[in-house]
């Protein structure tokens, strides 16, 4: 969604991955960073939390209620433009002359935003939770606006649609004090953040439910959201969300830690409670969704005059043994999903790994400072009913995610303004879940422009791909590097030739013996993998030619090894759809 804030000034529109998969049918299925500083240990408020949970209990014994959506016929017809007029400012924001750290920005409903949600405050001292109503006066209405609607009109219980959390920063040169929105809830169960010095990109959603199937996605909502009052010097800011949907309700505790210049990366510690009404076919937790147009292994599509328009270019998978998968993000010719097996990850996120201006020229999205979003599992726990849970109310210890898949999703695109890709956590057993169970989750969240929160092995990261398109040349001297798709002279299968680069200052001394392990999933190798050392980049260059064997997509899968075969990079992993 387009955002307004002082660190963005963004004209695109940006849909969420959503909205996209209404109706779908027939799909075909199928990191060197460093460690993160550590930060004061974030709480949540048990008992508010268990007031939290006993709604969404209450919500999940109850027949579904769809949101209102009943608005008056002016902010039906607000366009982008008249709604963007309309502004909370930051004399209206709460906690408005205090000294709190932060403060929160009422949003207004209208164009797209036509679901309410109830705002409240809950005090921790005393467990009380307060409304905050609806009042004209928190916003100012501007002409574009004020040519639909008249603001002294519009109805005492019309609501919000959403929130955002501001820090406060430093006072300018006149005194007044600065604000950064650091995270934003409008639509769905939908929220975005970012860390300091980045510009908005990849969001997350509080649960996915039936996401790529044969018949249309669930899309629950944030029912209500309630803001606990930081104290002076806090550090962090709790917020609590009453989720709600067709299947499920949820209780959701959120203590932010928001970016420094010391430590950039804003943090997200997320403690959950699902309730089920009815079984799901598919649980996704930790949902994160993003944008991929074109990057460099099909540059300048669509007439663009930018190298590269993506929010993510891969999606990085840590095992419980510490081993890293990279998988190259892809604008397909057709909606895909693939699948990622593991067994209680460590972590695994959708990473913008490229951050160099020049691979951008955009002057305005800032797309090499968009955040990565990194997942880190802390607790997993399902039961079929909460009388049988004896889980607590705050869980503080880590049970692992046990066996599952990350699930990555790729739909085709040709508008920057649409999220396309999203990628989520399937447990392996959530078939087992029907009417009265419960689970319970938590994990944490960094939007970071880290490269990868976690390297403790330091293996060689893989940085890009390139499998652009010859012209199917039957000269040798043609089918240069250049060149990647040639035909076998034999049959007419195509031939994919595929190149991709280590990070830049990752190769390793002179004389340490490097093996390229390439293993082909419906086709085969024309010949051996080359490895060429780039002594411009101080880097690792790998390439190889793949044959095809029918029609299906080709399953790629490559690591560099040492002399004894122990892995020193990431297992690079890629599909690739024949032309």
């Amino acid at each position: 969604m387009a955002q307004s804030s002082p660190i963005m000034t963004r004209t695109v529109r940006r849909q969420p991955l959503s909205s996209r998969l209404k109706g779908v049918a027939g799909l075909l299925l199928a990191g060197g960073g460093t460690t993160l500083a550590p930060h004061a240990a974030a709480e949540l408020d048990p008992v508010l939390f268990a007031q939290l949970q006993e709604r969404a209990r209450h919500h999940a014994s109850e027949p579904y209620v769809p949101a209102d959506t009943t608005l008056p016929e002016a902010l039906q017809t607000l366009d982008y433009d008249g709604h963007r007029d309309i502004r909370c400012p930051p004399a209206s924001f709460l906690w408005a002359d205090s000294d709190r750290p932060f403060r929160l920005q009422f949003k207004h409903r209208g164009w797209l935003f036509g679901d309410e949600v109830k705002l409240f405050t809950a005090e921790p001292d005393t467990a009380r939770v307060a409304p905050l109503p609806f009042k004209p006066g928190r916003f100012t209405y501007g002409p574009l606006a004020l040519e639909k609607l008249d603001p002294a009109a519009l109805p005492e219980g019309l609501g919000y649609a959403g929130l955002s959390l501001h820090r406060v920063g430093p006072v300018d040169r006149d005194g007044q004090e600065t604000y950064n929105e650091i995270m934003s809830f409008q639509g769905g169960c939908y929220f975005r953040a970012v860390g300091h010095g980045q510009h908005w990109g990849a969001s997350v959603r509080a649960v996915a439910i039936d996401t790529a199937l044969a018949h249309p996605e669930e899309f629950p909502r944030w029912a209500e959201l309630w803001a606990q009052p930081p104290a002076p010097g806090d550090p962090t800011v709790t917020l609590y969300g009453l989720m709600d949907g067709p299947s499920v309700a949820g209780a959701y505790a959120m203590v932010v830690t928001p970016g420094t210049p010391d430590r950039p990366t804003l943090s997200v510690d997320v403690t959950s409670r699902l309730y089920f009404r009815k079984p799901v076919e598919k649980l996704g937790l930790a949902p994160i969704t993003s944008m991929f147009l074109f990057g460099e292994a099909t540059p300048a599509r669509h007439g663009d005059y930018r190298p590269e328009v993506h929010d993510s270019d891969g999606l990085v998978l840590q095992h419980a043994d510490g081993s890293l998968d990279w998988r190259p993000l892809r604008n397909p010719p057709h909606l895909a999903v693939s699948r990622f097996k593991m067994t209680d990850p460590r972590g695994f996120g959708l990473v913008q790994r490229d951050r160099n201006f020049n691979h951008y020229e955009d002057l305005e999205t800032e797309m090499q400072i968009r955040p990565s979003v990194w997942v880190t599992p802390r607790h997993f726990h399902q039961a079929a009913s909460a009388d049988a849970d004896a889980a607590p109310v705050a869980h503080t210890g880590r049970k692992p995610w046990g066996d599952g898949w990350v699930e990555l999703l790729e739909i085709a695109s040709d508008d920057e303004g649409i999220d396309n890709i999203g990628a989520y956590w399937v447990p392996a057993h959530a078939d087992e879940l029907g009417a009265g169970s419960v689970v319970d989750l938590s994990y944490r969240l960094d939007f970071t422009r880290e490269a990868r929160p976690e390297n403790r092995g330091g293996v060689i990261p893989w940085a890009s791909t390139r499998t652009v398109l010859g012209d199917g040349s039957a000269d040798s001297n043609a089918q240069s590097l250049v060149r990647t798709v040639v035909l076998d002279d034999a049959d007419g299968r195509p031939v994919g030739r595929f190149l991709i680069d280590s990070a830049p200052d990752t190769a390793l001394p002179s004389g340490t013996i490097v093996r390229a392990d390439v293993s082909i999933g419906r086709g085969e190798l024309v010949k051996q993998p080359t490895i060429q050392y780039n002594r411009f980049t101080h880097s690792y260059r790998l390439f190889f030619d793949v044959r095809a064997e029918g029609q299906e997509p080709v399953e790629l899968r490559a690591t560099l090894r040492g002399d004894a075969g122990q892995a020193l990079s990431e297992t690079w992993l890629y599909r690739w759809d024949q032309p």
